[in-house]
């Protein structure tokens, strides 16, 4: 069902209910008003028959002829009755019977009022010189019923009117509500795989459609950056690709060319091999984005001290840089709980890696690297610091790009895969990387959980 459609219903039914409670109230209290209307003119008719047929005798001629004047206007279908104490009938205007029950209640009560279908009763007790009597006045209100049924009729036409007018409204208000979300369909079906870069309008207004559309607008900036990181990607990792496969393909073709020594062929076969080498890094490091990227709610999570996992990346990495000195400092750390980490191990040990190999890579032969880790306010903070060459402050954020190298560094192996895999693991887990670097010497990558 359309949302117009909808909300006019909800309108109608909200109407259907307010209208059926007022009119109940309504026909109620009306009713109750006309029963009791009419219940205190049959006790007035009591009265006046009590006056002038037992009284009679105590008032004088004139009083009783102005009674008689004002009151013989009869009710229609009246009856009045009047009863001994031994329920035995003394006046009457018409022959009918009075159960004992209400004659009962009555002379308890001193005053009743009950119904026998549609005719109603007014009983009353009446003390006399003459003796007690019971008159009993009845009859049927038809002027009064007749009242309650067109007031019935009434109401039943007002409320199948105002049911369809309030459908009717109700879908012609939502239309108009709903007309800015139709501009914004109309807009969002024009925006294709090719048109990512257009945007709907979100008019200068702060309802919710304006917040629907700025959501829109936010979303589509998201997808226009992750088509285009998508397509640099795929070119840069294609390039990437690329060049080791066309150097071990040229060796291929190098070796097929001619008869070579056995000494030519075992250099054929380590530069094959060393380009391998280079392909399974790159696959790994694409493969460790893809497993960040597509499936992060499979990662299992856990606490560990994260001291022990640097030392580990040490160790691995002292022997691929055997001639680098590594200094360790844990003067800064207030708190030894603060290197207990909750976290991916293997996905923080690969983060760890990564900036600990680039500062072993760029730093020079018998230089020093220092690692320091410090904690502050509940956060631990690890500074890797190295004696390289340093950064550029135009290059301090995109170093952290796909695949992308700084000028100087384009001289060291390596794909450009290690810090932007680093930050993405890093920003998985809550915590952050950043570039200290002096474009003279040295670089600084501070870490903070």
């Amino acid at each position: 069902m359309r949302i117009q459609n909808r909300l006019a219903l909800q309108f109608t039914l909200i109407f259907a209910i307010l209208f059926t409670l007022l009119s109940w109230v309504i026909y109620y209290f009306s009713s109750s008003f006309v029963e009791k209307e009419y219940y205190d003119q049959l006790r007035t008719r009591a009265f006046v028959t009590a006056t002038l047929f037992l009284e009679a005798d105590e008032i004088s001629a004139e009083r009783l002829e102005r009674y008689r004047q004002r009151y013989v206007r009869q009710l229609p279908t009246e009856i009045t009755r009047v009863f001994s104490m031994d329920n035995e009938e003394v006046f009457t205007g018409e022959e009918t019977a009075l159960a004992s029950e209400y004659f009962d209640r009555i002379k308890e009560e001193r005053q009743l009022n009950y119904r026998n279908g549609d005719r109603q009763y007014h009983g009353i007790f009446y003390e006399d010189n003459q003796g007690d009597f019971i008159i009993v006045a009845s009859g049927v209100d038809e002027s009064g019923m007749k009242v309650i049924e067109n007031l019935r009729l009434v109401l039943f036409i007002v409320f199948f009117a105002g049911v369809l007018i309030t459908f009717m409204a109700g879908k012609l208000f939502a239309r108009q509500a709903l007309l800015p979300i139709r501009e914004v369909v109309r807009e969002a079906k024009l925006i294709g795989a090719d048109q990512l870069s257009r945007r709907i309008n979100a008019g200068s207004g702060k309802d919710e459609i304006s917040e629907l559309s700025e959501a829109f607008n936010k979303m589509l900036e998201r997808l226009q950056k992750s088509f285009a990181m998508q397509g640099e990607f795929i070119s840069n990792a294609s390039h990437e690709l690329k060049t080791p496969l066309t150097a071990i393909s040229t060796e291929l073709q190098a070796a097929l060319m001619g008869n070579h020594s056995a000494g030519d062929a075992k250099l054929v076969l380590e530069s094959v091999q060393e380009e391998v080498n280079k392909l399974s890094e790159l696959t790994e490091g694409l493969l460790n984005l893809a497993r960040i990227n597509q499936s992060p709610e499979n990662i299992q999570m856990f606490e560990f001290r994260i001291d022990e996992i640097f030392d580990n990346v040490k160790d691995r990495l002292m022997k691929v840089f055997p001639r680098r000195r590594v200094k360790v400092l844990f003067e800064g750390l207030s708190d030894p709980d603060a290197l207990l980490v909750r976290g991916n191990p293997q996905l923080i040990e690969i983060a760890l890696k990564n900036v600990f190999e680039n500062a072993l890579k760029f730093s020079g032969e018998d230089s020093t690297v220092e690692v320091a880790f410090s904690s502050d306010g509940g956060k631990l903070t690890i500074d890797f610091k190295d004696e390289g060459q340093g950064i550029l402050e135009e290059d301090k954020e995109r170093v952290f790009d796909l695949f992308y190298r700084a000028e100087s560094k384009l001289k060291k192996s390596g794909y450009g895969l290690g810090l932007a895999l680093t930050r993405q693991i890093l920003t998985f887990h809550g915590a952050t990387i950043t570039c200290l670097s002096s474009s003279v010497s040295g670089t600084t990558m501070r870490v903070v959980f």
